[in-house]
């Protein structure tokens, strides 16, 4: 007796069509998770961009302001403006060239006042810059890309102030001590003389960069602080060029007593 069997065949295309939707859906479920995870990688890049030009132009403004550079006339191609006390300069940066920003941004904080002796607030301390990233591209570096609000910018802010070098132990300084043999007198005058001469000569210059800006002048909530001593005198006189402009350069090699 022969049985007789029956045999299913689904066929190659049967086969097929599910393969193929299971493989849509694998590059579906794919895609949406890089899609998910592509504005973070953009924005970690971007973000990454920033510190690296912002660490790069802060080191250059601190050496710039050490220095007392007055050549550098590439500035004029990315600051846009300069305020004191939220107030806009009578500045005119193309015409008043690197040495006018420099100096104004080298304004220090207190002065010091050589008929009293004593440091005096000086009036024209609050100095903020805007500033377009100089690492960026060459289309936002020309004095016709100062209204493109895409290129990449940044507010400036320096602030100078006399360091404060005297020991904090007044014993160390006190020559006029009674029962100090003559060497510890002269160790002790020559302390106080030190710290004298320090604090005449030496400063500390604080950069503060913020970013983003907004359309309005303002900054966002990012930014970085950049410091360093700065030893030597500072110059300082009306501009030949604009006689309303104040300025100050320091001289790494020039010392007072």
């Amino acid at each position: 007796m022969r049985i007789a069997h029956r045999t299913t065949n689904l066929g190659t295309n049967g086969f097929t069509m599910v393969e193929i939707a299971l493989s849509l859906a694998i590059i579906g479920f794919a895609l949406v998770a890089i899609i998910g995870v592509l504005p973070t990688g953009l924005e970690v890049q971007r973000t990454n961009l920033e510190d690296t030009m912002v660490n790069q132009e802060g080191n250059f403004f601190l050496q710039a302001i050490r220095s007392g550079a007055q050549g550098l006339d590439d500035l004029t191609n990315c600051v846009d403006w300069i305020r004191r006390d939220n107030t806009t300069l009578p500045i005119n940066i193309v015409r008043d060239g690197g040495r006018a920003i420099i100096g104004l941004l080298s304004t220090p904080k207190y002065y010091l006042n050589t008929g009293t002796g004593t440091w005096t607030k000086n009036y024209d301390y609050y100095m903020v810059a805007k500033v377009r990233s100089m690492s960026g591209a060459a289309s936002d570096k020309s004095a016709f890309a100062r209204t493109n609000d895409l290129s990449f910018s940044y507010l400036l802010q320096s602030e100078i102030v006399p360091f404060a070098a005297y020991p904090t132990n007044y014993a160390q300084t006190n020559f006029n001590a009674s029962g100090l043999n003559p060497n510890e007198q002269w160790a002790r005058r020559d302390l106080w003389a030190q710290g004298n001469v320090l604090a005449t000569n030496l400063y500390e210059l604080r950069l503060t960069l913020r970013w983003p800006v907004h359309p309005d002048g303002s900054a966002g909530d990012r930014q970085q602080t950049f410091r360093a001593l700065l030893s030597g005198r500072f110059i300082s006189g009306w501009d030949t060029t604009n006689r309303a402009l104040y300025l100050y350069f320091f001289r790494p090699s020039i010392y007072g007593p």
